[in-house]
């Protein structure tokens, strides 16, 4: 939830569409790093850091900078200084895979990354279980 959503609930705040741009942002973290940001956070405290704390941001570096400005753009704690949905459509993020097997190839490049590092700790568990199992 964005933070005027939040602040509504303590104060008379009103919000827009632009709610809407900012979960844009806090899917694409989850969709990236697997979890939304502040996942151990529940009620007030998770209320409380997003309405006082900094922006969420993708934890890890292996992202781009055109996907790290993007998700920036669009978790602007500043509803006034989120783009409209017309001005991320020309983001440079969203113009650069230009084609659908661009986009396609970009994707399954990620998702393998991701694979061979599972594999990695799976075989490095299975070695482990195989010489204190027996």
């Amino acid at each position: 939830m964005a933070p005027e959503v939040h602040a509504c609930f303590t104060r008379s705040v009103h919000y827009n569409y632009k709610v809407d741009v900012w979960s844009l942002g806090i899917t694409a973290i989850e969709m990236a790093e697997y979890n939304p940001p502040h996942i151990k956070l529940r009620g007030a405290e998770l209320s409380e850091r997003i309405m006082n704390g900094p922006a969420p941001a993708l934890k890890e570096d292996k992202w781009s900078s055109k996907f790290q400005r993007f998700i920036n753009k669009c978790l602007q704690k500043d509803p006034a200084k989120r783009p409209f949905a017309k001005e991320l459509l020309l983001n440079r993020f969203i113009t650069y895979n230009r084609d659908e097997e661009e986009v396609q190839y970009s994707i399954a490049e990620h998702m393998q990354k991701d694979l061979v590092a599972t594999l990695e700790a799976l075989k490095t568990k299975l070695q482990y279980c195989a010489k204190h199992v027996n």
